[in-house]
């Protein structure tokens, strides 16, 4: 039986969107809005990693004994591969993809033990990861599933993913999960604090908002325009979501945190200025997240900044109970 558009839309869970395109049903974690503030910011760069699929999964419940896939992928990362993740109640069960440096359209069976069970496919995080046909077999039910909580994960490239093989396993993915929350991810590599990002976002109420910005501010911007732009993102980001539970999160360690850079100081310096700005709006709280990942260079794809799929166990882990205390 495959299954139709609307059906495929029901059970999407972190999508700002879903439209068809031609043969594609595609998924956007951006507002149409928010693509245009970026195309219009940086249209090489910025523009291009928003059709990337990052933290946009299929949940839903089901009694068939396969699932079949017909996908398509094509780059929108730095990044020149792009994987999913099947996991069949709790257990990892499929992962698939590949290059991305040309598109890839390819078909996937999934065969599945269990009766009645929850089905999870995690899209790629590097990737722009489309669905042609979704096909279970015929007579089958597809149940969507829904999340206890909703939230939005702002940040840069750690946040998007980078560089996990498993898009399950980046940290976005890991704590949602922990959370029990459906999460749109809005990270983008390289991103900094970018208050126009807030003029067309959501209009919806969610539970929690990460924000986790800072280390390329530190390492691009003087500290002026670093405390403008912060200070900015996080007013208009009070002011559109009053009601909402807002953890701002500051960055995690790199190697080269006191080497030279625009901001003029080492990177607690500019955790210092986090901590005063956000000491400005009393919905804010503070997370210090420097301790929440090793500080061994073998926990990072570079070896320095980006956390790979060990890595980013460790920050999610940390970050889950930081955030667990504090929503109780």
């Amino acid at each position: 039986m495959r299954l139709s558009f609307d059906q495929i839309r029901e059970i999407t869970v972190g999508a700002a969107r879903v439209t068809r395109r031609g043969e594609d049903i595609c998924f956007y974690r951006f507002t149409e809005g928010q693509e245009s503030a970026y195309r219009i910011a940086s249209p090489e760069d910025f523009y291009f990693k928003t059709f990337a699929t990052a933290g946009i999964r299929l949940c839903f419940q089901t009694d068939s004994p396969y699932v079949r896939l017909r996908y398509r992928m094509v780059k929108a990362s730095s990044r020149t591969f792009g994987w999913f993740d099947v996991y069949e109640s709790g257990v990892f069960v499929a992962h698939f993809g590949g290059d991305t440096a040309c598109p890839i359209e390819a078909e996937e069976t999934i065969a599945l033990a269990q009766k009645d069970k929850v089905v999870e496919i995690y899209f790629p995080w590097s990737a722009a990861g489309m669905i042609r046909e979704m096909e279970v077999a015929d007579g089958a039910y597809v149940k969507p599933v829904r999340k206890m909580r909703t939230m939005l994960a702002y940040g840069d490239s750690i946040t998007q993913g980078y560089d996990a093989v498993y898009p399950s396993l980046s940290y976005v993915s890991r704590l949602s999960d922990m959370l029990e929350a459906a999460c749109i991810n809005k990270g983008i590599g390289g991103e900094k604090f970018f208050p126009e990002l807030l003029e067309d976002a959501e209009v919806c109420a969610p539970d929690l908002i990460t924000v986790a910005y800072g280390t390329n501010d530190w390492s691009k911007r003087d500290s002026r325009t670093y405390e403008e732009n912060c200070r900015e993102f996080l007013r208009q980001l009070t002011q559109r979501y009053p009601d909402t539970k807002i953890f701002v999160i500051t960055p995690i360690w790199r190697a080269d945190h006191d080497k030279q850079t625009p901001f003029g100081a080492p990177l607690s310096q500019a955790v210092s200025l986090i901590d005063r700005i956000c000491g400005e709006f009393p919905g804010i709280q503070v997370i210090h997240a420097g301790t929440f990942t090793p500080h061994l260079g073998e926990f990072y794809s570079d070896n320095y900044l980006h956390p790979n799929d060990l890595g980013f166990g460790f920050y999610a882990q940390n970050l889950y109970k930081a955030i667990k205390t504090l929503l109780t």
